[in-house]
């Protein structure tokens, strides 16, 4: 099944009610943290949990501590985990393309909703030109609460056809306002001389 039709069943199913592209919902209280493990758990709490983690180095913004397992479970091409100061604050997984051709967008946000209540907010965006030589489809669902923000995206390229792209996302919200807001960024380590 082709995305752009995996794509227009999902719509149907989740817009039918607001007649539009964006659709707000109630979401209800989702785990403060990620499977089992709550925002904030140490590098060696996950490490116990999700053993052969590779450090890929500190994010783009030189704020994060990334590190990786390749191939966690069936469908999944790898899981990242992401740390500020030694606490878990993000976890991103990325999807094998044929795996989610086999199971189907639809299917897939179905057990979303299943397992996190009704999106916060959904869309699709069709026709999307990430650069000059690139055009997407892509469908994006996320749920939320005080404590954890959960983002789904799938990403079909249309022309080149080539690549396709399916990440979820889960996200501290309180650990991650305070890395925003500067407030509990350390200072670097510096001899003091006592």
């Amino acid at each position: 099944m082709r995305f752009s039709r995996c794509a227009c069943l999902f719509l149907s199913m989740v817009f039918v009610a607001s007649g539009n592209l964006t659709c707000l919902a109630q979401s209800g209280a989702l785990f403060a943290g990620y499977k089992g493990l709550k925002w904030g758990a140490s590098l060696s709490q996950v490490s116990a949990q999700f053993p052969g983690l590779d450090s890929l180095g500190i994010s783009e913004d030189r704020i994060l501590h990334i590190y990786m397992q390749k191939n966690p479970i069936e469908g999944v091409d790898n899981r990242l985990f992401y740390f500020w100061n030694d606490q878990m604050v993000r976890v991103r997984l990325f999807y094998d393309h044929q795996f989610v051709t086999d199971i189907g967008v639809e299917s897939f946000v179905n057990r979303m909703i299943n397992s996190f209540g009704k999106p916060t907010s959904q869309r699709l965006r069709r026709g999307v030109h990430l650069n000059e030589n690139e055009t997407w489809d892509i469908v994006e669902a996320s749920w939320g609460d005080d404590n954890t923000t959960i983002s789904f995206q799938s990403r079909e390229q249309l022309s080149p056809r080539s690549s396709w792209v399916c990440q979820l996302e889960f996200q501290s919200v309180r650990l991650l306002k305070e890395i925003t807001e500067g407030g509990g960024i350390p200072e670097p380590e510096r001899d003091w001389g006592w």
